[in-house]
Parts: structure tokens; sequence; C-alpha cells
């Protein structure tokens, strides 16, 4: 019984752990940028868009082109910052909870 408390009371200190450290993920600030279009994306490490912008190449195309490569970066965007994100929580947990991460 002892042991089950204390698995409980290791389990509220992960969780309390991640909340933590999710907020701090929400001030990490992530520049992409799409070699393509040349479109600047600066995204939160929780998947908050800050700033996005069009560069030269991008302006000049026309609006359906334009949406499409702003789609395409956004997308890949997010796919960034949510790698950053899982491993920022991985790296954190095995350092500070090594027996449970």
């Amino acid at each position: 019984m002892f042991e089950m408390a204390k698995m409980l009371g290791r389990l509220g200190e992960v969780k309390d752990r991640v909340k933590a450290i999710k907020a701090e993920l929400a001030t990490h600030e992530i520049p992409y940028e799409d070699p393509e279009s040349g479109i600047q994306i600066t995204i939160s490490g929780n998947k908050d868009v800050r700033a996005i912008h069009l560069g030269e190449h991008a302006r000049a195309m026309v609006p359906q082109d334009q949406e499409r490569a702003l789609v395409k970066a956004l997308n890949a965007a997010m796919d960034q910052s949510r790698s950053y994100a899982k491993e920022a929580l991985q790296k954190r947990l095995n350092e500070e909870f090594p027996s449970v991460a």
C-alpha cells in the first residue's frame, strides 16, 4: 500500500513538472524559413504563431500560390514546434525523473 501511495505522489510530481515545462515552452520562439518561398515564421514551443514575414519571392506570387506556400510553411513550422516540444519535454523529464521517463 505504501508503494502505491509513493507512486501516486511521484506521478503528481511528474504531472506538475510537465505543466511547468509546457509553460516554459510557450516562451520559447522557434524561427522557421521555407526554403522555396522564403516565408519566415516565428512560432512558440506550444505552437502559437508569433510572426509571419513574406519575403520578396512570396510577395511576387499569385494569390493562390501564395496561399499554398503559406499553408505549407505554417504546417512545417508547426511540425518543427511539435518536434522541439517533444524533445524538450523528454529531455527534461529524463533529467529530473530518470526512473520514470
